[in-house]
């Protein structure tokens, strides 16, 4: 589960940042230098410390440092160790805040299939920043924990979870939740339980609901294209993503981010076909 570069869309739809200027959560998305972004998260992330510190059962402050959290240690530490330390603290948080939300909602994750499906209505009932925050630091969490079988065998519940919003009116309009379901259906052979040809529909029905966001194309080239080794249509992907303005609105430094991956997808693709 490498490079989801999804978890940045934490932003979207202004909902990360809450409790900041709206104008500097949307000067981040529209940055041209992912580098200024990189230098400038660490102290955000101790400000949000500080401020759970002393108020550590607000859910707002809880929701934003999980999805800072993620998106700073998925995108731009490149030490696993330190990776995983960050997501591992992301998805804390992340629990904490559904939690302070609805008790009954403590403990999610460690639940068995079965006492999990029961609690999928009143997660549906979470505010949808929350939702989308959340779901995006547990997949970034799994990402670092690949190599923990009991932490993988719970990619059933987060399927059914997303599968769950997805069939919701709100949730059929979302290209996030189409996007998550659709990298989720590619991890696994067909033979193991993946789903390949719902993973595809998915990504399409993703990159038709958010034609300017590159950074589907990207997941849609290296989780399907590669996972099926279909050539064609990886670099079709990808070279699509290369000639697009990556100047867009809300959507600036997602794509440039898009960008650099497609160059690296790219140029490893003549020793992984």
């Amino acid at each position: 589960m490498q490079n989801l570069l999804l978890v940045i869309v934490l932003l979207l739809s202004g909902c990360g940042l809450s409790k900041m200027p709206q104008h500097m959560a949307q000067a981040t998305l529209n940055q041209t230098d992912p580098e200024t972004i990189a230098e400038a998260a660490p102290s955000y992330l101790l400000l949000f410390d500080s401020l759970i510190e002393s108020s550590p059962d607000d859910s707002d402050y809880l929701r934003d440092a999980a999805g800072l959290y993620a998106l700073f240690g998925d995108l731009f530490v490149k030490d696993k160790l330190r990776s995983k330390r960050l997501s591992e603290r992301s998805f804390s948080y992340a629990n904490r805040a559904i939690c302070s939300e609805e008790e009954d909602l403590c403990g999610l994750p460690q639940l068995a299939f079965d006492p999990f499906i029961t609690k999928l209505e009143e997660f549906s009932e979470l505010d949808p920043a929350l939702r989308i925050v959340y779901l995006q630091s547990w997949l970034v969490y799994l990402k670092h924990h690949a190599d923990d079988w009991n932490e993988l065998a719970r990619l059933p519940q987060l399927e059914a979870l997303i599968g769950y919003l997805l069939h919701h009116e709100e949730g059929s309009a979302s290209p996030q939740l189409h996007l998550y379901q659709a990298i989720l259906q590619s991890l696994r052979p067909e033979m193991y339980g993946g789903k390949p040809e719902e993973s595809r529909r998915n990504f399409e029905q993703a990159m038709q609901l958010a034609p300017d966001d590159l950074t589907i194309k990207v997941a849609f080239a290296r989780h399907y294209a590669r996972g099926l080794y279909d050539q064609d249509l990886h670099d079709r992907l990808l070279n699509e993503v290369l000639a697009a303005d990556p100047v867009k609105t809300g959507l600036t430094l997602l794509n440039t981010l898009a960008q650099r991956e497609a160059r690296e997808l790219l140029a490893s693709g003549a020793d992984f076909f």
